[in-house]
């Protein structure tokens, strides 16, 4: 396996070969294991992540192990690993990116509803029936990149006191979600989070601190929180001592 150094002790499992290639590896074992620790020129690392993309399109892997010092799943990690049926993640990991297990037989077999990853809530999987309302877990900290992606027929979320994290594209094409409630833990809120929801025209957000708002790395792309939303028409509710704090963020 190919690996960053992120630190003096730390490392991340990445591609062997260039980023987006068809497959980042041309040779892997069936069944993966990765090792907690790698030692490289000598010197022993910790494997603590899995980079965005690693194992792009892999379609030789069966089955992958992820040792319990890793906490991170990047964006696409396992993405296209076609024949990927049985992943090992153990409750270290804290953080899973969107697509990263997005057409693989491991994620096709799972039932539809949301898909929850440990204390992330991953993706929802197949279509909502109509007048879908959603109630994520309590535990839940993170809402994964793509997680209601189009799901149309979602009327209402509710979403947890513990959540900290959602990620870009979370709520894109939730047209029939009216209102929604920003719990006050909430830190940080990714790029067209709530792009297209055209419905929307209502948000309540109790943080008393703004959340930090995620942006694309390519900018020439759209970043906005509500792309394509018509926000003239919507109300922003926020701690009233917390308003010049919103309004200068």
């Amino acid at each position: 396996l190919c690996y960053n150094i992120l630190t003096d002790s730390t490392v991340a499992v990445t591609g062997q070969s260039e980023y987006k290639t068809m497959p980042r590896y041309e040779y892997l074992p069936e069944n993966l294991v990765i090792t907690s620790e790698v030692t490289l020129q000598g010197k022993a690392y910790k494997v603590v992540s899995i980079d965005q993309w690693a194992f792009y399109a892999c379609t030789m892997l069966k089955s992958v192990t992820i040792p319990s010092s890793v906490t991170f799943i990047g964006l696409s990690a396992f993405q296209y690993c076609e024949n990927l049926v049985n992943v090992d993640i153990p409750n270290s990991v804290t953080t899973v990116e969107g697509s990263a297990f997005s057409y693989t037989k491991w994620y096709d077999n799972l039932p539809d509803g949301e898909v929850y990853i440990n204390n992330t809530l991953y993706r929802y999987k197949g279509i909502a029936p109509e007048n879908t309302q959603i109630v994520v877990k309590d535990g839940t900290t993170r809402i994964a990149g793509y997680t209601f992606w189009n799901q149309s027929n979602i009327v209402s979320i509710e979403l947890p006191q513990t959540l900290t994290v959602i990620e870009h594209d979370a709520f894109e094409g939730c047209t029939q979600l009216s209102s929604i409630l920003i719990p006050k833990n909430v830190i940080f809120i990714g790029a067209n989070a709530f792009a297209d929801c055209t419905g929307l025209s209502t948000m309540t957000c109790i943080a008393p601190t703004p959340p930090t708002m995620g942006q694309f790395a390519n900018p020439s792309a759209n970043s906005e929180i509500f792309a394509r939303v018509d926000v003239s028409n919507a109300t922003l509710y926020v701690p009233a001592e917390s308003v010049d704090a919103y309004k200068n963020a």
